[in-house]
């Protein structure tokens, strides 16, 4: 059968359907059956697991999972590719085309419809990652683990160590909600048109949040708001409290208050969290 990441079948249904990318979604179609196969690996995908995915472009990825035989429900902004979609998945039964913005709260419900996925995949375009990545930890019925495609300079923020220069409020933020791990890294070359980026895969395994996930990443993002100011400068400014009670507070916690937040790892931030929270 020719797949759809085969390059020539790709420019065929762009040829045919008259398609041109469109920067501002970043879009690019990936054509490298290697990483499309590694990428659906990566998700360990077992025999009733249902894939929740956005962007599926002409459907290079939703073709591998259907193959596999699972389910796949595909979130598409893009109304030109939805009679490509329709046209490729029309012999599979366990295909949902859900049109429309995947950060729209009723588009995401349609996706989210029973039976819920539990796994998440998608090419992220790097101006949706963090609001999407929010929807995805905060949904009630939690994803088991998600795998993304995104610009290799985001997957090192998302996976970076406390202290080094990526290190950000997103890699708090991630590694509050999950495990990650950066699996590969993809050359441009792998994609129609070829981006000026390269790109990586992380996956993520969801835990249980330990304390309310929207206030805490509140407080993280305070924190780094003023990154060359030190920890007790930042959250008595951020949180418009008085200096002497914040330093109190940080001090409680066992912490440097000279510190900066780029040097804090996900513990420390939870400590100083159950300090501060009554004042968020």
């Amino acid at each position: 059968m020719d797949r759809i990441y085969n390059a020539t079948r790709t420019k065929k249904i762009m040829a045919k359907y008259d398609l041109t990318m469109k920067k501002s979604l970043g879009q690019n179609f990936l054509v490298d059956g290697n990483i499309v196969k590694k990428i659906v690996d990566g998700a360990r995908l077992q025999k009733d697991d249902k894939v929740l995915e956005v962007g599926p472009g002409i459907g290079s990825l939703t073709e591998e999972v259907l193959l596999r035989g699972n389910s796949a429900t595909s979130i598409e902004i893009d109304s030109r590719f939805y009679p490509i979609l329709r046209e490729n998945f029309q012999r599979f039964n366990n295909f949902k085309l859900v049109e429309g913005d995947a950060l729209n709260d009723e588009v995401w419900k349609e996706a989210n419809e029973k039976p819920e996925p539990n796994v998440f995949m998608g090419n992220l375009p790097y101006v949706i990652t963090t609001p999407l990545l929010e929807k995805i930890f905060t949904r009630s019925n939690r994803f088991k683990t998600v795998v993304v495609m995104v610009q290799k300079e985001v997957a090192d923020r998302m996976t970076a160590a406390p202290g080094s220069k990526t290190y950000g409020a997103l890699s708090v933020f991630v590694s509050f909600f999950s495990n990650a791990k950066t699996l590969f890294t993809v050359s441009e070359s792998s994609f129609i048109p070829r981006p000026k980026v390269k790109s990586a895969v992380v996956k993520m395994e969801l835990k249980a949040p330990e304390v309310d996930g929207k206030k805490f990443m509140k407080f993280v993002h305070i924190a780094f708001n003023m990154r060359r100011k030190t920890l007790l400068n930042s959250v008595s400014k951020g949180m418009d409290l008085d200096k002497k009670e914040s330093l109190k507070m940080i001090t409680n916690c066992g912490i440097d208050p000279d510190v900066r937040a780029e040097t804090l790892e996900l513990k420390s931030f939870l400590r100083l969290y159950e300090n501060f929270k009554q004042f968020l």
